[in-house]
């Protein structure tokens, strides 16, 4: 029979039943991280371009207020072109404050304005008023002060080339000013030197602000994997041992799976949408036991599912873990069974087989694409036995070598000796007492 696998992208791969390969995507965390970092970044760039363009819009509207006072009080004189360029640019942080309020791409293109816009600007403002002034170096060095606030803005970008871009101008126009300021060289080196210098600062707190989002992304995906494959308890003990799910390791483990009887005949029956609605709230349930045995979920298989007990971390009492797991699900599902026939609702039937044994673990598969999951023999003889449950009809099955690892032989029946598909020797394998 083809199944379908939902790793953990969600995208289906089809896979035969009894496959030995698992879906934790090691290699994932390096798209994954990228795509959350990039995402990240989009938002708070887009949120600074516009906390930018409010700075833009209230600076200028505020300078063209206070010139217009000053002029209308005759504190200084009025200076035709000087108020028309501020009016300009009042005007134009206006339009980009309220354009980037409405549309996203507006608002990230908008940070190309401190270059392009502010800079020049305030230098030509600047320009006229320091051949309408008394004190032109005063006019210069308030420039520069300035120009420092604008690099400083330009850093809200997130983008190194916005810092790099506004400092360059910066320094272009500023020498330019302090020129026809009349300003010694020393003054104007000065001047350059400070620039450079707040240019370094605001690319250092740059680099440091994106490895800092880089780190809690990676985090917070690295915890995603964890929770999604591993119970709270087990990612605990990951996370205080470092990482240790790339290095492939021979373990004892026992491996569960579990599949549901004749789902294929009842999908038929039931709309796509209906039938991705019944596995969710499936798993959602069987996984949530999964967990609270303190096992790990390797893969879906379709309709049914692969889990293990007793690796990442080393459990003494996994073939026990397993079967009262095992026992577990088959509780919840009655349960489960109960409410949807409250809703007038088919039921579900599920099979579970149980085997305990060496398995190699760890990531596993090419460079470019490697994936956590146990395989071995162990493996495979788990997935035959629980293909069993039907030729005995039996919702559990477990093998012998489980029977000897959990100590409690008398709660189990045997079933005999049994040739499982693809191998030579026989296994015997044994139903829980009380399940007919």
């Amino acid at each position: 029979m083809i199944r379908v696998q939902h790793g953990a992208s969600g995208e289906p791969a089809a896979r035969r039943s009894g496959t030995t390969m698992g879906t934790h995507q090691s290699s994932a965390p390096v798209p994954l991280t990228e795509g959350a970092y990039s995402e990240f970044l989009n938002i708070e760039q887009i949120r600074n371009a516009r906390l930018l363009n409010l700075l833009r819009g209230f600076s200028a509207g505020a300078f063209l207020i206070i010139h217009s006072l000053s002029v209308g009080f005759g504190s200084e004189p009025g200076i035709p072109l000087f108020s028309l360029l501020l009016a300009v640019y009042a005007a134009a942080g206006a339009v980009i404050f309220f354009a980037g309020r409405k549309s996203d791409p507006v608002a990230r293109r908008s940070r190309h304005a401190v270059p392009f816009l502010d800079l020049p600007l305030v230098f030509l403002v600047q320009w006229i008023n320091l051949t309408h002034t008394d004190d032109p170096r005063a006019v210069a060095s308030f420039t520069l002060a300035v120009f420092l606030m604008l690099i400083m803005f330009a850093s809200l970008s997130l983008d190194r080339w916005q810092i790099r871009l506004a400092a360059t101008m910066a320094v272009v126009l500023q020498t330019i000013l302090y020129r026809y300021a009349g300003s010694a060289l020393p003054g104007t080196l000065g001047a350059v030197v400070l620039i450079l210098t707040v240019a370094f600062v605001c690319e250092f707190a740059r680099q440091r602000r994106i490895e800092m989002v880089q780190g809690i992304c990676a985090e917070q995906l690295r915890r995603e994997r964890l929770g999604r494959y591993f119970s709270p308890a087990v990612a605990v003990e990951i996370q205080r041992d470092g990482d240790g799910l790339n290095e492939a390791r021979h373990t004892e483990v026992t491996v569960l799976f579990a599949d549901l009887r004749n789902f294929t005949t009842l999908a038929e029956h039931l709309e796509t949408r209906e039938v991705v609605a019944l596995l969710n709230e499936y798993f959602e349930c069987m996984v949530e036991v999964i967990f609270a045995h303190g096992g790990t979920l390797d893969k879906y298989i379709g309709d049914g599912l692969m889990a293990y007990f007793g690796a990442p971390v080393t459990q003494e009492s996994h073939a026990r873990r397993g079967v009262e797991c095992a026992i577990a699900m088959q509780k919840r599902l009655t349960d489960f069974n109960a409410d949807r026939l409250a809703r007038n609702l088919p039921t579900l039937r599920m099979g579970i087989g149980v085997h305990s044994g060496d398995a190699v673990v760890g990531s596993i598969g090419a460079s470019h694409r490697r994936e956590y999951t146990a395989v071995g023999d162990t493996v495979n003889v788990a997935a035959r036995i629980e293909q069993l449950c039907k030729k005995f009809d039996r919702d559990i099955l477990v093998s012998s070598d489980t029977v000897r690892l959990s100590h409690e032989a008398a709660r189990y029946t045997s079933l005999g000796e049994t040739l499982l598909k693809g191998r030579q020797a026989t296994i015997e394998v044994l139903g829980i007492a009380g399940d007919v």
